[in-house]
């Protein structure tokens, strides 16, 4: 939001707070105020409530306007227009309150009218929904903002059931669950996911025919933040509930980082299923031909490969790698990117799942999240829904 908009909302904060002083110094008994003009007053408080709110967005939290830099003619245009139009009733309401004078008790009869303006309560309500509407969609675009941030967070280990599997086999599964980095970062993906987001996907026939037959590759492209990463991690969640206790099935996963390219080489990523040995590029690939070929499965699960570095044939070589595995191994493969014509030239013929942030997804997350909205909102069914539905049109499968 630009320094005008912020101004204004400090400007209304302050009107708001001298209409309550000025009342209290004409001697108005809120407790015999009329029922519908302390609804009024309950809704100034509201919003005020709402535009400290979106103050603290916008000062606390500097990934604010670049959440909001390609939004901001279709969902903030219009705000500066509302807050100065709210301003200038409530100016006009502060100065009919002083009209009457200081040091003498008015009567509610008198001041009502005042308080019951329609032009002034039209402006109040609009420029509230418009305020509420802004710090919902803060939330909705912290889950892309959130997509590429890797948290401390607790890892856990899978047991590993000794008397079932090979002393070999045993070694060869903590290799491959030795990457704490990704360990964590899928850990923290689950924890804030929505439960029941992502559903849609876990449902088609593309991904039911994926994880059923063999030698299969699903290629998931998505327009950036369309929760792409989420949509992995899910993936990933659902491979370990479903083969949990088969020691058959071998999994391995990976996120790629465009802030973290230095050090997410071929070598890197391949090898992160090695436990870090160190080895050549042309021993690892060796080693994993020969590490999945003890399984009757493997799935392999890698997110975001436009932000594999493209320079040096890096990306071409971690491809090559994992789809020639194919050819020795009962692999099936799985990959999420933006659509990018030199990587999706390796999927083609591959079936592919086009990731979007669904209107029963975006639904889901407001679902979960509505008890944080000020309580007038959350009494009122018509309002939350016309908030959801706004948001939802405004998201678009971003």
């Amino acid at each position: 939001m630009d320094p005008p908009g912020i101004i204004g909302i400090i400007g209304i904060i302050g009107v708001v707070d001298q209409i309550l002083a000025a009342s209290v110094k004409l001697g108005l008994d809120w407790k015999e105020a009329p029922e519908d003009t302390k609804s009024f007053m309950g809704e100034l408080e509201g919003l005020s409530k709402v535009l400290s709110e979106t103050l603290n967005n916008v000062i606390k939290n500097p990934d604010f306007a670049a959440a909001f830099q390609g939004r901001h003619s279709s969902v903030l245009s219009s705000d500066s227009a509302l807050l100065s139009t709210c301003q200038k009733e409530l100016d006009d309401l502060l100065g009919r309150i002083r009209k009457g004078g200081y040091g003498r008790r008015l009567g509610w009869d008198r001041m009502k009218a005042a308080f019951l303006s329609e032009r002034t309560q039209t402006a109040v309500e609009n420029l509230q929904r418009r305020c509420i509407m802004l710090n919902s969609m803060v939330a909705i675009d912290n889950i892309a903002l959130s997509a590429n941030t890797n948290l401390d967070v607790r890892s856990t280990r899978r047991e590993l059931a000794e008397d079932r599997v090979s002393d070999q086999k045993r070694k060869i599964l903590d290799w491959i669950s030795s990457s704490a980095n990704f360990e964590a970062q899928q850990a923290d993906n689950i924890d804030r996911r929505q439960p029941g987001t992502g559903q849609w996907l876990l449902d088609s026939q593309q991904f039911r025919d994926w994880i059923t037959k063999d030698k299969q590759t699903l290629f998931c492209p998505g327009m950036p933040g369309a929760g792409k990463t989420m949509v992995a991690s899910i993936i990933i969640e659902r491979l370990q509930q479903q083969y949990r206790d088969d020691k058959s099935i071998g999994l391995a996963y990976a996120f790629y980082n465009f802030r973290r390219q230095h050090e997410q080489s071929p070598r890197d990523i391949l090898a992160s299923l090695l436990s870090q040995l160190p080895l050549s590029t042309v021993e690892i690939k060796t080693m994993i031909q020969q590490i999945s070929s003890l399984f009757a499965k493997v799935y392999v699960v890698v997110d975001a490969l436009d932000e594999c570095q493209p320079n040096g044939g890096y990306r071409h070589d971690l491809l090559a790698a994992i789809l020639n595995l194919h050819n020795t191994c009962n692999v099936n493969f799985l990959a999420t990117s933006r659509h990018i014509p030199e990587i999706e030239i390796y999927f083609e013929g591959c079936s592919i799942i086009e990731i979007q942030a669904t209107d029963s997804d975006v639904r889901e997350y407001l679902d979960g999240h509505m008890s944080r909205l000020p309580s007038f909102v959350q009494k009122s069914s018509p309002l939350r829904e016309e908030i959801k539905t706004s948001i939802v049109q405004a998201v678009k499968g971003m």
